[in-house]
């Protein structure tokens, strides 16, 4: 434990501890989060992709010839832009 009886201005006690937890919290966050954010908007983006795709294989096996499919086609379009 510390004792706290002289701890004003001239402290070395506070600004050695703070720095010391700065400097862990920000290097830990400046290197974790772009690797995290970009691994997630990866994830997402494949995801996003896949589920598209899948949408577009479910529905085109069900009416893909002719205007009945270029209705079908452009409906689902729409949806996915609303």
């Amino acid at each position: 434990y510390y004792t706290f009886q002289n701890m004003g201005s001239n402290s070395t006690v506070w600004p050695d501890l703070t720095e010391h937890y700065c400097i862990e919290f920000f290097n830990l966050y400046t290197l974790a989060m772009p690797v995290l954010s970009t691994l997630y908007f990866a994830k997402m983006k494949r995801q996003r992709t896949n589920d598209i795709r899948n949408h577009l294989n479910a529905r085109a096996s069900n009416v893909t010839i002719g205007n009945d499919g270029w209705a079908n086609y452009s409906t689902m379009i729409q949806k996915q832009w609303k």
